[in-house]
């Protein structure tokens, strides 16, 4: 896939790397979300995950931005 060269690299070979959808979750997705969340505090950020049956087949991620005078 694209996003796994773009993310990952590639090897020696030059193949790209591989990760399981999960794996890039928490790696990759998770991560930056926590990051993005300390730059931007009054914002909401929320991954839906897409499937074909049981294959995940990629990530949605929504990014909302609060208008409050509440600290979140």
């Amino acid at each position: 896939m694209d996003w796994e060269m773009w993310f990952l690299g590639t090897d020696e070979d030059g193949k790209p790397k591989k990760w399981s959808a999960g794996r890039f979750k928490q790696r990759v997705l998770t991560v930056s979300i926590n990051e993005l969340a300390k730059l931007y505090p009054k914002t909401s950020f929320v991954i839906t995950t897409q499937k074909e049956g049981r294959k995940v087949t990629g990530y949605q991620l929504d990014i909302t931005p609060i208008n409050t005078m509440l600290d979140i």
